[in-house]
C-alpha cells in the first residue's frame, strides 16, 4: 500500500493517514494476506516492523518543494521501494499523480478527494500553480489504474469522465474503538474536530456559536484541531472576543485518537461547516460513536449523514439555519438518543474496518484474478 501513514497509531495527520491506518487494522485479520506500508512523506528513508498492527512500513522521504517534485522524484523513490519488495498487488491511496509507480503490477487506486479543489481555499501564495499542476497530473492520474475505488458517490459524479477503470464505492473505514465509544453526555456539549482552516469555515462554526447565545442556548463548544498558521488562529481567536463568546468557546488544540474518542463520549452534538468535503472522516467517527451530526450539505457529506434521521444537513454557508438545528438537537434529549441509534447503526453497516477490509479484499481478489483470502 503506498500512502501518507501516520508516525504512529497516536500521531496522526489528516484523512487519509486515518483512512489508511484503519484500513491497514482491517486488512491485517486475514491470514493469508502479507501487508507491506510504503509511506511517503517529509522525512524518511528507514524500515519499521509495526507490532499494531502488525505490518511492516518503509519510509520514502518527499523533497522541498513537494509538489513539483513528487511526480519524477518522489516517484523514482517509490518505484524503487517497489521493486525491493516485489508485491502481488499495489495500492495506490491519495494522490495517485505522485504516487503512482513505475512498475507493472496489479493496481488499485483510492481516490480519497479532489484536492485541486481543495487548493481553493488553501495552498498559499502559490495555490493557483499548484492547482494547475494538481488538476492536469492527477486528471492523467486517474485514468490510469483498471481498478479504483471511489471513497464516496460525489467524487464518481465529479470525476467519472476522468476514470477509465473498473470502480467500486468503498466507504473510508473508522476504527474499531470508534463503535466502542461508551456514551457520557454533558449537556450542551458541542464539538469539532478537524484542522483549523479556511476550508473547514471555523468562523462559520463561531457565528453559529454567537446565534446560539443570542437565543438563550445553553452550551459549550470545544474546537479540537492544530491551525493551519498562527495568523488564522489569531482571527479566531478575535472573534471569540468580538463575538463575546468567552467562556463558551475553548480550543483544546490537536488530539489523539483515545482523546478524540473521550471528547466524543462527550458530545451532544458534532458540528462541520465546511465548504469543501469529500467524505470527512470525523463523521464516521461521531456516527461509530452514537453522536448526531449537524454539517453543511457540501460535495459528499449528504451521501454520510441522512437529513433528519442521523444528523442534519444544512445549505453551505447558513450559520443560523445551522444554528437552528443545533438548538433542536440540544433541547430534545429524545431526538439526539434515536438520532445517535440511528448513526450507529449505520455506520457499522458502512464504517466498520472489517466491513470495508471484505469489500476491499474482493477488489484486490479481482484485480489479480485470485479469490479474496479468508478471514
Amino acid at each position: 500500500m503506498v500512502t501518507n501513514f501516520p508516525r504512529s497509531p497516536d500521531r496522526i495527520h489528516g484523512g487519509v493517514e486515518k483512512a489508511s491506518l484503519g484500513l491497514v487494522r482491517g486488512l491485517v485479520a486475514f491470514d493469508d494476506l502479507s501487508l507491506h506500508v510504503v509511506a511517503v512523506g517529509a522525512a524518511g528513508g528507514q524500515t519499521e516492523a509495526w507490532s499494531d498492527p502488525p505490518c511492516t512500513v518503509y519510509r520514502v522521504p518527499t523533497s522541498w518543494p513537494g509538489v513539483l517534485t513528487a511526480w519524477n522524484l518522489t516517484r523514482r523513490r517509490v518505484t524503487r521501494c517497489l521493486r525491493r519488495i516485489s508485491p502481488d498487488l499495489v495500492h495506490v491511496q491519495g494522490y495517485g499523480g505522485w504516487l503512482s509507480p513505475a512498475v507493472r503490477l496489479p493496481s488499485v487506486f483510492t481516490v480519497h478527494g479532489i484536492q485541486e479543489r481543495d487548493l481553493r481555499y488553501t495552498g498559499g501564495r502559490l495555490k493557483r500553480v499548484k492547482r494547475a499542476i494538481v488538476s492536469v497530473v492527477e486528471g492523467r492520474a486517474r485514468r490510469r489504474f483498471r481498478h479504483v475505488i471511489c471513497i464516496s458517490p460525489y467524487v464518481l459524479n465529479e470525476l467519472g469522465d476522468q476514470i477509465a477503470g473498473e470502480v467500486c464505492a468503498i466507504d473510508n473505514p473508522v476504527e474499531e474503538a470508534f463503535f466502542d465509544v461508551h456514551r457520557r453526555e454533558v449537556p450542551g456539549r458541542l464539538l469539532y474536530v478537524g484542522v483549523l482552516n479556511a476550508r473547514k469555515n471555523i468562523h462559520g462554526l463561531l457565528e453559529v456559536a454567537h446565534w446560539l447565545a443570542g437565543a438563550g442556548v445553553s452550551f459549550d463548544f470545544r474546537i479540537a484541531g492544530p491551525p493551519a498558521a498562527a495568523p488564522y488562529a489569531a482571527r479566531l481567536r478575535a472573534d471569540v472576543a468580538r463575538f463575546g463568546l468567552a467562556g463558551r468557546v475553548r480550543f483544546v488544540g490537536a488530539l489523539s485518537p483515545e482523546q478524540v474518542r473521550e471528547e466524543l463520549a462527550q458530545a451532544a452534538c458534532l458540528l462541520l461547516a465546511s465548504f469543501q468535503e469529500t467524505a470527512p472522516v470525523v463523521i464516521s467517527e461521531a456516527m461509530a460513536g452514537a453522536v448526531p451530526v449537524v454539517a453543511t450539505g457540501v460535495c459528499g457529506v449528504p451521501y454520510m449523514v441522512e437529513d433528519g434521521k442521523t444528523g442534519y444537513v444544512v445549505p453551505s454557508g447558513d450559520m443560523e439555519a445551522m444554528a437552528g438545528k443545533v438548538a433542536r438537537v440540544l433541547g430534545d434529549s429524545g431526538l439526539r438518543q434515536a438520532m445517535g441509534a440511528a448513526a450507529s447503526a449505520a455506520a457499522r453497516n458502512r464504517f466498520h474496518p472489517e466491513v470495508v477490509a471484505r469489500r476491499t479484499l474482493d477488489v484486490y481478489a479481482e484485480a489479480v484474478g485470485e479469490e479474496a483470502p479468508a478471514a
